[in-house]
């Protein structure tokens, strides 16, 4: 059966930028510096025509940002999206 919606490889990075008080820490010679989260790291998906897909964690852990890129609404950093016939690439 051909799914009817399939993403492989779905990756999203956000940068943590320094505060105020991180900035000024910085200037005076501290090591700090801005850090990289990964939100979402290489996950594959396939649904089927007829199924019903549930995102279950704890408050956090990128469910909506996962759901948001399933229409595209976001460009995730890297994925193949493949809806029936057609490739997406961001």
């Amino acid at each position: 059966m051909t799914a009817m919606l399939e993403m492989t490889g779905l990756s999203k990075r956000f940068v943590k930028h320094l505060d105020l008080a991180g900035r000024v820490a910085q200037r005076l010679g501290s090591n700090i510096a801005e850090e990289v989260v990964h939100a979402v790291d290489g996950v594959d998906m396939a649904i089927q025509k007829g199924e019903v897909v549930a995102l279950v964690g704890e408050s956090g852990y990128c469910k909506s940002a996962l759901a948001a890129w399933l229409p595209e609404l976001w460009s995730p950093a890297t994925a193949k999206f493949f809806t029936r016939a057609t490739t997406s690439r961001p």
